[in-house]
C-alpha cells in the first residue's frame, strides 16, 4: 500500500513537471515567433542566451562549491545518518537550479555592465565616473549577494553533516521533582561534540563569511549617493561625516574577526580543548552590537543634535552637488542667463505678435473633457474614448494644440449573449478612428469644436496632413486578449447605421499560423485548444497578442523605462 501511494505521489509529481514543462516551452517558442514577426528576433536571441549562459554559471558555481564542501566534510567526518548521499545530490540540484534561475533573472544587469560607457563626469564624494553607479555597482551587488546566499546555504549544509555524528542527549525529566536524570544538552556540549577538523572547516567558512561581510561594506559606503535620509536626495552632511565612518569602522571589524577565525583555526589545531574560543565570541558580539547600534542610532544622533539645528550651513554643499548635477541630468547645465527689462506696456500689437501663444491657451480640461467625447462620440457601447492625450500639430500652416482620443474597442462592454468565442477573438478585433479637437475652441453649445469625429471619419478642417489612411486600431492602451485575423471569418469593422461593415485583416502584424505546429504552441500558450480545431484558421491567418502598446516597447525595449 505504501509502495503504491509513493508510486501515485512520484507520478502526480511528474505529471505536473511535464505540464510547467510544456507551458514553458510553449511561451518561449511563441515570444520567439512574436519578436521574429516584429523583425527583432536577435532581441530575443540576446535575452535567451545571456539567460542560459547566467543560468549555469549560477547553477554550476553553486553546485561546485557547495559539493566540494560537503565532499571535504565527508572526508573529514566520515559517517552514517539520515542525510544519504542520494539526498544531498538531489538537495543541491534543488538549490542550484533555483540559484541559476535567479542568477539568469540578473541579464539586463551584466548586459549594462558589459556595455557601459562612461559618463566623464564624476561624483564629488567618491570622485568616481558616474557609469560605476549606474552600470558597475548594481553588478557587484548582485555578484555578492549570490556569493554571501551561497556561503550561507553551504554552512548550513554542511553543519547539518557535522551534527549527524554528535549524539543528543536531552535527558529525562521528573515530573514530581523536576530533576533531568542522564545529560541535558547545551551549545557548549554540541560545539565540544564537533570533531577537530570539524570546527577547521566550520572556521574557514566562517572567515569566508566574514570577508565577505567587509566586502559588503565596502560597497555600501557608495549607497550613500542614493540616500534619501536627508534634506536632499544623494549624500548629506551626516552620510559623510557620521555613516561613512561607522561603515569604515565595520568594515575594519569585519576582516579582524574574519583573521580571528584562522588564527583560531592554527590554535586550536594545536591545543583542541578551545579555551581561547571566547576571544572570539566577544569578536562577533563587538561586531553585531556596533553594526545595531552605530549604524542606526549615532546616525540618528547626529541628525538630530548638529544637522537639524544648522541645517543650512551644514548641507549647503550637499544641496549645491545636488543641484548642480540635477542640471547635468536635464542638460541644463550649459544654460546663459540674460536680464530682460520688464515693459508695461501691454497692448494690441504685443498680443498679435504672440498670436502662436495666444491661441494655444488651454480653456478645456482633459478631465471632464472625456465624458463629452464619450456621450457624443463613442457611438456603441463597445467603444471606449477614455485615453485622451494632449499633443500638437501644424495644421492649415500654425502650430496648434489639441486633446486626441483613439477609439478603443472595449470588449468587455460587449452584451453577453454576443460574447461567443469567434465574437470575442475573430469578429470584434479592433478599435475605429480617432476623435480630436482643439484645446481652445467650443461651438456655441459649449461642446468641443471637433476637428475630427465621427464613424467614418469626418474632418472639419482640410489639412491633407490629418487623414488618417488606415483607421483600424488593434494596438491601443487596452489590455485586450488574443485576436485572430486572416480567417474565414470577416472581421466587424464599424456600424453604419441599422447595418454593420465587414473587412479581412490586410496589415503586416501577427504571427502566422502557417503550420499545425504553431497553432499547437499558441493552443498551449493561451490554454485555448479552440486555436487548433477551428476550422476557420487557415495557412493566411495570424494571432495577434501582447497588443498594449506599452507592454510592446517594454519587451522590445526592456533597458528603456517610459516616462
Amino acid at each position: 500500500m505504501a509502495n503504491k501511494n509513493i508510486l501515485q505521489s512520484t507520478l502526480l509529481f511528474l505529471i505536473v513537471i511535464f505540464l510547467f514543462s510544456v507551458s514553458g516551452l510553449a511561451k518561449f517558442f511563441t515570444d520567439y515567433l512574436w519578436f521574429d514577426a516584429l523583425g527583432f528576433s536577435q532581441i530575443f536571441l540576446t535575452i535567451f542566451k545571456s539567460k542560459i549562459i547566467l543560468f549555469l554559471i549560477g547553477a554550476l558555481t553553486f553546485i561546485s562549491f557547495s559539493s566540494l564542501n560537503l565532499w571535504v566534510a565527508s572526508k573529514l567526518n566520515k559517517i552514517k545518518g539520515f542525510m544519504s548521499f542520494k539526498v544531498k545530490s538531489m538537495i543541491l540540484l534543488i538549490i542550484s537550479f533555483i540559484m541559476g534561475v535567479s542568477v539568469s533573472s540578473n541579464w539586463l544587469v551584466v548586459l549594462q555592465y558589459i556595455n557601459q560607457f562612461p559618463f566623464n563626469l564624476k561624483d564629488p564624494i567618491f570622485l568616481r565616473d558616474v557609469g560605476f553607479y549606474v552600470f558597475s555597482l548594481p553588478l557587484f551587488l548582485i555578484v555578492w549577494k549570490f556569493i554571501i546566499i551561497s556561503v550561507v546555504i553551504t554552512i548550513f549544509l554542511v553543519i547539518l553533516h557535522y551534527l549527524q555524528s554528535i549524539k543528543f542527549d536531552f535527558g529525562i525529566t521528573d515530573i514530581h521533582t523536576g530533576q533531568v536524570s542522564g545529560n541535558s544538552m547545551s551549545v557548549k556540549k554540541i560545539f565540544d561534540g564537533f570533531k577537530k577538523n570539524s570546527m577547521i572547516h566550520l572556521s574557514v567558512l566562517g572567515s569566508l563569511l566574514f570577508i565577505l561581510l567587509a566586502v559588503r561594506h565596502y560597497l555600501s559606503r557608495f549607497s550613500i549617493m542614493y540616500s534619501e535620509a536627508g534634506i536632499v536626495v544623494g549624500a548629506g552632511y551626516t552620510d559623510v561625516v557620521a555613516y561613512l565612518p561607522i561603515v569604515k569602522l565595520l568594515m575594519i571589524l569585519a576582516i579582524v574577526i574574519a583573521a580571528l577565525f584562522i588564527v583560531w583555526v592554527f590554535y586550536f589545531s594545536k591545543n583542541p580543548k578551545l579555551k581561547k574560543r571566547h576571544i572570539l565570541m566577544y569578536g562577533l558580539i563587538i561586531y553585531f552590537l556596533f553594526a545595531f547600534v552605530g549604524s542606526v542610532f549615532i546616525p540618528g544622533l547626529v541628525q538630530s543634535l548638529k544637522v537639524e539645528p544648522n541645517e543650512i550651513n551644514l548641507e549647503k554643499p550637499y544641496i549645491e552637488n545636488n543641484i548642480k548635477f540635477t542640471r547635468i541630468a536635464y542638460g541644463l547645465s550649459d544654460v546663459e542667463e540674460q536680464d530682460f527689462s520688464v515693459e508695461m506696456n501691454l497692448d494690441s500689437q504685443v498680443i498679435s505678435e504672440a498670436t502662436g501663444t495666444i491661441d494655444n491657451i488651454r480653456i478645456l480640461d482633459w478631465r471632464p473633457l472625456i465624458q463629452t467625447y464619450k456621450q457624443t462620440q463613442e457611438i456603441r457601447l463597445y467603444y471606449d474614448l477614455s485615453g485622451i492625450d494632449i499633443d500638437r500639430y501644424t495644421i492649415d500652416g500654425k502650430y496648434t494644440q489639441v486633446m486626441i482620443a483613439p477609439r478603443e474597442l472595449e470588449q468587455a462592454q460587449i452584451t453577453q449573449d454576443a460574447k461567443t468565442w469567434v465574437n470575442l477573438h475573430m469578429v470584434y478585433s479592433h478599435g475605429f478612428g480617432v476623435v480630436m479637437s482643439p484645446v481652445n475652441s467650443v461651438t456655441s453649445e459649449g461642446l468641443p469644436n471637433f476637428f475630427i469625429k465621427d464613424i467614418p471619419p469626418v474632418y472639419s478642417v482640410n489639412d491633407s496632413s490629418l487623414k488618417i489612411s488606415q483607421p483600424r486600431i488593434y494596438y491601443g492602451e487596452k489590455d485586450n486578449d488574443f485576436v485572430l485575423v486572416n480567417t474565414k471569418t470577416d472581421e466587424f469593422d464599424y456600424p453604419k447605421g441599422n447595418k454593420n461593415k465587414y473587412i479581412n485583416y490586410d496589415g503586416v502584424g501577427g504571427v502566422k499560423l502557417d503550420s499545425f505546429f504553431k497553432k499547437v504552441l499558441m493552443a498551449l500558450r493561451f490554454g485555448d485548444i479552440k486555436i487548433l480545431l477551428s476550422s476557420d484558421i487557415n495557412d493566411e491567418s495570424k494571432i495577434m497578442f501582447t497588443r498594449n502598446i506599452q507592454q510592446r516597447i517594454s519587451k522590445i525595449t526592456p533597458f528603456l523605462k517610459l516616462d
